[in-house]
């Protein structure tokens, strides 16, 4: 599991949202401040995020409520078939929190909720830092003017926010993780899963499933003549973040995605597995064997990170044959794209990729597989930014096309403190 990023905006959000900047208790617009209200029954289950073409196994599948569930009034069911709950199921949480988090509306998706202007905040900040990097007096002049409209536009609406968050009058949600223990194949249900019902509380709902299919290929592995082992690989799942055009970027491969070369070999090809999906910009980094420890996704058996010595780090043009000697290892970072999942911020979907080898004769070849099993879900962490979005219609995307990425790029974001 992957979270890059998320100390950073976590800091911002806090800083923002935990000090009151000189606030009156007034409602900003001198009356009653509107909010939404979410029903004691609301759920909601991502099933038609997910996006598997060759099933089996475990499934992940995020799902929202307005209330804490009861698991013992929880109920599954797949094909008219209740599923059994820790053998078919469970109900969990993600990793590092509780099933059942309880998520207030946090201030950053109360500007989104409200139509915060995130480009023209955004254009703030690269101004001053602009200004702070300037040379000339002039521009080291407009740093106090700008530091004034920075904080006016960070706290924006945050007298209205403070006065729901005093009534006790902010929406609250909860969270769980549903993980489905699918049999090998697909077809084990009798049929492919085209909806699935969760009762909660004696009220049945019904979700509809993107796709969830099943394919018949032959093994590809042959042990026999295998000249290169797989040395990292993903466990569980790995979590990515939304993106508006379904493009979901991996950077950790010597974690996830390494081989080691056995015998001198020949890397001819690397594509997706048995997937009409498409990956591109894919880093190829070649390195030497590393000195003071076996390889262990780059870190000695006590967990201290090892000294790599690489050999080259170039992007694959799709058709140059990639050599590694033996001992030497490889890693690869790609781009993924699935624009079934574009701009959603709950997801699934499951894909394998293949590094396809011959000797150095040329007599033997096979191939060696990386399953990815890959989980879009927000990058605070919290429900609200799907909600938002699915339920309410609200672009909480342009929160990180105009402001978060840009901002991000040009050294993260700026937040003004108080001395009041």
């Amino acid at each position: 599991m992957r979270r890059k990023g998320f100390i950073w905006l976590i800091v911002a959000l806090l800083a923002v949202s935990s000090v009151c900047f000189g606030c009156s208790g007034q409602n900003e617009g001198g009356g009653a401040v509107d909010i939404f209200e979410i029903p004691e029954d609301y759920v909601y289950f991502a099933s038609e995020n997910v996006c598997i073409e060759d099933a089996g196994g475990t499934v992940y599948i995020p799902l929202v409520s307005g209330k804490p569930i009861n698991e013992g009034d929880f109920k599954v069911i797949v094909n008219g078939k209740t599923l059994v709950e820790n053998k078919e199921y469970i109900l969990g949480g993600y990793w590092g929190s509780e099933a059942g988090e309880r998520y207030e509306l946090p201030f950053f998706l109360y500007q989104v909720y409200r139509g915060k202007d995130w480009k023209a905040y955004a254009e703030l900040q690269l101004a001053y830092e602009q200004a702070y990097n300037g040379k000339t007096r002039e521009d080291y002049a407009s740093l106090d003017g700008l530091m004034s409209q920075i904080e006016e536009s960070q706290n924006e609406f945050y007298d209205d926010y403070l006065s729901l968050q005093e009534q006790g009058r902010l929406p609250v949600l909860y969270d769980y993780l549903l993980t489905l223990l699918l049999p090998e194949k697909v077809e084990e249900w009798s049929e492919s899963i085209s909806e699935i019902t969760l009762k909660v509380d004696d009220r049945e709902y019904v979700f509809s499933v993107g796709e969830l299919t099943t394919k018949n290929y032959a093994d590809p592995y042959n042990d026999s003549e295998r000249l290169l082992e797989n040395e990292a690989g993903n466990f569980g799942w790995n979590l990515v973040y939304p993106n508006e055009k379904g493009a979901f970027r991996g950077s950790m491969g010597k974690d996830d995605c390494a081989v080691s070369a056995i015998e001198n070999v020949t890397i001819t090809d690397l594509r997706l597995f048995e997937d009409e999906r498409e990956i591109s910009d894919i880093q190829v980094v070649i390195i030497n064997p590393p000195i003071g420890g076996e390889w262990n996704g780059g870190y000695d058996e006590d967990g201290n990170e090892l000294t790599l010595d690489i050999v080259s780090d170039f992007i694959w043009d799709g058709k140059t044959p990639i050599e590694l000697s033996k001992g030497q290892l490889a890693y690869f970072n790609f781009t993924f794209h699935e624009p079934r999942l574009a701009g959603e911020f709950y997801g699934y979907t499951q894909y394998k990729f293949t590094v396809e080898y011959r000797d150095e004769t040329g007599e033997k070849s096979n191939r060696a597989l990386f399953s990815f099993p890959l989980l879009i879900a927000p990058l605070s962490s919290n429900p609200f930014e799907c909600y938002l979005q699915h339920e309410l219609g609200v672009d909480v995307m342009s929160y990180y096309t105009d402001f978060y990425d840009v901002v991000e790029e040009s050294g993260g974001i700026m937040t003004v403190t108080s001395d009041e």
